[in-house]
């Protein structure tokens, strides 16, 4: 009879919705048969399979030389705050990666964990003469990564530039050997330099943006596959202007977006099979969106990181450009048999 009454509190309980943690953290506080449930692996695993997407808890939103982060309406979840001199890089699996211009720091939210890593240099360059971007990623073998495990291995990919030199490197940092490698070098095009802002991770590539000046357009994307641990330069979509971002398709494939001739927003995707039969060569246009009426003349043009969600009911009034980062995890308390208060009992009321 307890047994069958497990079944459907648990069936009931792997309903509660997981964008607000909160509310299976109050759950498993009313009483020893509800945690119990609750930590258990199998309920953690049953929930992801349920929900299958990690629901987006908020933003991190990088102002000038410091981090905030911005809860989702529905979340009652607040990360710990990143010291005022570090700023959000990259999001992914749970983790966020923080830096301050001399030091990156990997941070996990959800369980406080905080790993700092000195900045890998490339080689025979000063570090007066480079630039770079970075992201964090799952290193945890056979991880489906709809949940990755929050205490297990990861790593830092860090493509930093020799400007005098035209030479761009991967470099690999593992939290399990606690070292930095040089993974992969390319000579970059004369001129050109590395956009520092998030990247985009699409398939099983990340992507970086290379420009002329700081205002410039994209002139060369840079991929770097994680298979092959191998970097090659595409050239962006014909026409593309200064407001430009690379996004992910619906396939999950490379996409890029501008605003071409003020108001006109172009969407385009890669195209695996081209006129000039050279395969994943060229882009396709998908879609063209007209702005006009949609977008008052003081509206901010934001980049952002992966995907947008949400609906922006306020624009300010000064002209340039902000970064979101939307952070997604689910969260399931586990482990807490320790702490758990004596006075507690056992009800099914």
């Amino acid at each position: 009879m307890d047994e069958l009454m497990d079944d459907v509190v648990e069936g009931i309980l792997l309903h509660l919705p997981p964008v607000d943690p909160a509310s299976l953290v109050r759950t498993a506080l009313v009483c020893r048969c509800w945690y119990r449930l609750i930590s258990d692996r199998g309920f953690h695993r049953r929930f992801v399979e349920l929900h299958r997407t990690p629901p987006t808890l908020g933003f991190f939103h990088n102002i000038r030389h410091w981090t905030r982060f911005l809860p989702a309406a529905s979340s009652s979840f607040r990360p710990p705050y990143a010291d005022a001199d570090w700023r959000a890089m990259h999001v992914r699996n749970g983790r966020v990666l923080y830096t301050d211009g001399a030091h990156f720091v990997v941070s996990c939210p959800m369980t406080g964990d905080v790993r700092r890593l000195t900045l890998p240099r490339p080689p025979h360059t000063s570090e007066k003469y480079y630039n770079w971007s970075a992201a964090v990623l799952c290193a945890a073998l056979g991880c489906d990564h709809l949940n990755c495990c929050p205490r297990g291995p990861f790593a830092v990919v860090a493509v930093v530039t020799n400007e005098p030199k035209l030479s761009t490197c991967a470099c690999i940092y593992s939290s399990e050997t606690g070292a930095w490698r040089v993974a992969a070098c390319i000579e970059h095009p004369a001129g050109s330099a590395l956009r520092v802002s998030p990247l985009l991770a699409a398939g099983n590539a990340l992507y970086f943006e290379f420009i002329l000046s700081a205002r410039s357009s994209i002139v060369k994307i840079l991929e770097y596959d994680l298979g092959k641990q191998e970097l090659s330069f595409i050239d962006p979509p014909r026409n593309a202007s200064t407001w430009s971002v690379l996004v992910a398709d619906n396939g999950g494939r490379l996409g890029f977006v501008a605003v071409v001739w003020r108001s006109k927003l172009h969407i385009w995707s890669r195209d695996d099979d081209t006129a000039t039969g050279q395969s994943g060569r060229g882009w396709a246009r998908k879609r063209v969106i007209d702005l006009k009426g949609l977008l008052t003349s003081t509206s901010y043009l934001c980049r952002w990181h992966r995907r947008a969600i949400g609906l922006v009911t306020k624009v300010g009034e000064d002209v340039g450009y902000c970064v979101f980062l939307p952070y997604t995890s689910f969260y399931i308390p586990r482990n807490w048999m320790h702490v758990w208060p004596a006075t507690h009992g056992c009800s099914t009321r």
